[in-house]
């Protein structure tokens, strides 16, 4: 089924859909693969500004439950940014149990964010890609950082009886979001987008290859859905050649805990979360 849309909001190419597959096979709700055009007319609501938008991302997922308190008044845009990244740095880089702390002495408040062990997880899930690439399917969620070591061609499908769809120039660096289920290709990700497939050996790892979250708004991303990802989608310029699929992946996971205090209040707050990394790097609550 298609539609037509337009829509606003923060660019994400992959959110994690909050069903994951059973024992028994793919939730009865989640089960195939939908495809929506991404052009045209509007769906949902708009993401606004200030205490809105802040809703509308994944900080208001972090935060929703501190907004009214005294804790979270306390806290501005840019404390809030920073929390946030440490939250996502310690789900990308901790060991279980390894305690990540962020802490404000003008203002008192001190966060420690406590992830537990990564879990492996098949979940639905939420992909952008151009209208010339075949059909993601199945895959592997890496989400990293790599570079093409030679001029590489970025083909349509994952083989090489494919058409050529984009060209990756030595040393261009690029997301790889995943990895075709049993097959050697990398599915290349740029500026928000599906681009097509690359041959494994011909990329590889940047020297970075994890992302950096200091400073983006997508680090922690809000419960996902199909109007959230046309709303994200609209913000393209090329939006009427974009398609948006629902398919499976399998990806890594882990619960974590958050404790803000604050000091000069002598009150503290606690919150549990679950989350699983996005093909763009971002980890989005499950």
């Amino acid at each position: 089924m298609q539609r037509r849309f337009i829509g606003t909001g923060l660019l994400t190419a992959t959110l994690l859909l909050s069903a994951c597959q059973t024992a028994d096979g793919p939730n009865k709700q989640t089960a195939g693969t939908l495809l929506r055009a991404a052009t045209g007319g509007l769906l949902g609501s708009q993401i606004g500004s200030g205490k809105g938008k802040l809703v509308a991302t994944g900080f208001g997922v972090l935060f929703g439950a501190w907004l009214g308190s005294e804790i979270g008044k306390s806290l501005d845009e840019a404390d809030k940014k920073a929390i946030a990244a440490t939250y996502a740095n310690a789900l990308e880089n901790n060991q279980a149990g390894e305690v990540s702390e962020w802490k404000n002495p003008d203002k008192g408040v001190v966060v420690r964010v406590t992830p537990k062990a990564i879990e492996e997880r098949t979940t639905t899930g939420i992909v952008i890609r151009r209208s010339n690439v075949s059909p993601i399917g199945k895959f592997d969620v890496i989400g990293q950082n790599y570079i093409a070591k030679k001029t590489s061609n970025v083909r349509s499908a994952p083989n090489t009886a494919s058409a050529v769809v984009d060209r990756l120039s030595v040393g261009e660096k690029f997301i790889a979001a995943g990895a075709p289920s049993g097959k050697p290709w990398i599915i290349v990700e740029q500026n928000g987008q599906i681009i097509g497939y690359v041959f494994r050996d011909l990329v590889g790892p940047d020297a970075q290859p994890n992302p950096s979250f200091a400073g983006r708004d997508d680090i922690l991303g809000p419960p996902p859905s199909i109007k959230s990802a046309e709303q994200k989608v609209a913000s393209l310029e090329n939006s009427e050649n974009l398609l948006i699929e629902e398919t499976q992946m399998t990806t890594k996971c882990r619960d974590a805990g958050m404790e803000l205090e604050h000091k000069n209040e002598s009150s503290s707050s606690t919150e549990q979360s679950s989350y699983c990394k996005g093909p763009d790097g971002s980890w989005d609550i499950f």
